[in-house]
């Protein structure tokens, strides 16, 4: 399993550099457009939509399944002081399973509606006709791996459970390999 993950792992990397770039092209689109618009008084007329539309998600979704893996995202910690105990490995599990239900929802409605956009070829009305499924896509992609990250974690953190140890995700506050009570 552990090779299966370090794949895993180069996977999220590689969206991450992924996200990087679309981050660089955000600055650059937005420094382009400054200049043309004050040293010319001709701005880009479209970089709101491409910005907007594809990049942000590009730097958004992709990044989900990364920053879940290592621990990033928001929690509650008025429950730090239960976190080396079993109790609290049941219902982080349970928390996960929850959240894989709801995730799945959101990425079977971003697949069929990126989906459905792409086969009836659906465009933004406006100077440039932008096409309105990779949008959608970026997110459904990011969302997937996102899923696949906390299915991960819950597989990983049962087996810490029945091993009797915590199980530790990289930028979490607790150790490797403590004992659970």
């Amino acid at each position: 399993m552990t090779g299966l993950l370090k794949r895993y792992g180069k996977l999220e990397t590689a969206f991450l550099y992924l996200t990087s770039f679309g981050l660089f092209l955000i600055m650059m689109v937005i420094v382009v457009d400054v200049v043309m618009r004050y040293a010319f008084n001709s701005p880009l007329s479209w970089s709101f939509d491409l910005i907007s539309m594809y990049l942000v998600t590009l730097v958004f979704f992709p990044a989900l399944a990364d920053t879940f893996s290592r621990g990033g995202h928001i929690k509650v910690d008025m429950f730090d002081a239960f976190r080396r105990t079993k109790v609290f490995a049941f219902f982080e599990i349970v928390g996960y399973g929850i959240a894989i239900v709801f995730f799945s929802l959101i990425w079977w409605k971003m697949a069929e509606t990126g989906w459905e956009a792409f086969i009836e070829k659906e465009v933004v009305d406006g100077a440039i006709p932008w096409p309105t499924w990779p949008p959608q896509a970026f997110g459904a992609i990011g969302v997937g791996l996102l899923l696949i990250s906390m299915v991960v974690g819950i597989l990983l953190r049962a087996q810490a459970l029945m091993e009797g140890r915590v199980f530790a995700a990289q930028g979490e506050h607790h150790h490797a390999g403590e004992h659970v009570e």
